[in-house]
């Protein structure tokens, strides 16, 4: 199907060298699906800056650090051509047009574009509007992140109402853009079964080590994971990602937590046999509503229970078996049951799901 485009651009909101997300899988999968080369932009963000300002100057700063020094282990296929270039921190009209330019200039852009972005800013939307077949995947609820000005979520809105494809990985954004979208469809998460096999030994009633898979950033129930780790002195908390949020620094304080930093996704397994409980400790409020955490399936799919607080996107699986929901932290001491985990995990991996992804796209493009 992908035969009848003569370029393809993909805008992931991450660097390919961050922890391995929903964004990265999907786009390396689209790689080894198009025979042709790719077009992978270098995240453009979603903060104007002013020109003058210390953060305009930092930013600019950051982003030739992260150039000069990432060291990415996270697989590439050989087809997938990575974008960078100078890049104005700003969203006006003349910045806009300015990045366009300087971007454009670094592939050959044809009107017959696939295009594939999993967040809208005014340079991104030039390519957009540009390209004859359009997918957004939204894996985040933008619409309540006031963090995000209130440009930026509108032009997702007026993105999302023209786009070709829209598919989203959470309930929340599906109602947001259900009367809006011309086609949206429902794909949560999924993981890789043939990285991540289940442990023979799945873990015991008596667990000693409990882990947290992924980055520390600011959708983490900080209060809830300290206070989890205080009641359970008596375990090892194995924290397996980046910080992003300063807070999760007090991290550092405890004597039973190990702190591992990131890691690539090959590594994943190695890790995930050492525990016995998985975390998904994030809070709750409208912006996590629509939150799917990729790490539900990877604990569960290395034989892993799973410890969260009550978001929805994890809440509908919960079975009091191998899934349990907390709203508060209270001592580890569950019976485990993992009667049906393979039925539940056969309809959920990564496969089935950009099978899925592939059907709705063929469907519309003929």
């Amino acid at each position: 199907m992908f035969r009848q485009y003569e370029s393809f651009t993909f805008f992931p909101a991450q660097q390919w060298s961050h922890t391995w997300e929903r964004q990265h899988e999907l786009i390396y999968r689209f790689a080894k699906e198009i025979d042709r080369e790719i077009n992978i932009f270098s995240p453009l963000g979603l903060v104007s800056y002013n020109f003058f300002s210390k953060e305009f100057f930092n930013k600019v700063l950051e982003r030739h650090k992260k150039k000069v020094s990432t060291n990415n282990r996270n697989a590439v296929h050989p087809n997938m051509k990575f974008i960078d270039s100078l890049y104005i921190h700003r969203f006006d009209l003349i910045s806009s047009v300015m990045n366009y330019k300087l971007l454009k200039r670094k592939i050959k852009l044809s009107d017959n574009n696939f295009f594939w972005s999993t967040y809208i800013n005014p340079t991104i939307y030039r390519f957009f509007k540009k390209s004859k077949f359009k997918i957004i995947d939204l894996a985040e609820r933008r619409q309540s992140n006031m963090k995000i000005s209130s440009q930026m979520r509108q032009l997702e809105k007026q993105a999302v109402s023209e786009a070709d494809v829209v598919i989203v990985d959470n309930m929340a954004t599906y109602d947001d853009y259900k009367t809006s979208a011309k086609k949206i469809f429902y794909i949560p998460q999924g993981y890789d079964h043939n990285l991540i096999k289940a442990k023979e030994d799945k873990s015991s009633n008596v667990p000693t080590k409990i882990g947290y898979i992924g980055n520390l950033h600011y959708c983490i129930d900080y209060d809830y994971l300290f206070k989890l780790i205080e009641i359970n002195q008596h375990l090892e908390f194995v924290i397996v990602g980046g910080i992003v949020d300063k807070t999760a620094e007090k991290l550092f304080n405890y004597s039973n937590v190990q702190m591992i930093g990131q890691v690539p996704k090959s590594e994943l397994p190695k890790y995930l046999k050492q525990i016995d409980y998985g975390l998904i400790p994030y809070k709750i409020n409208e912006f996590t509503k629509g939150v799917n955490p990729t790490k539900l399936f990877e604990y569960l799919g290395a034989g892993v229970p799973v410890i969260s607080t009550p978001i929805p996107e994890v809440k509908r699986y919960k079975n009091d078996k191998f899934i349990f929901i907390e709203s508060e932290a209270k001592l580890i001491d569950y019976k485990l049951n993992f009667e049906n985990i393979d039925q539940l995990l056969a309809g959920n991996t990564w496969d089935k799901r950009f099978n899925l992804y592939l059907k709705h796209i063929g469907e519309i493009v003929g």
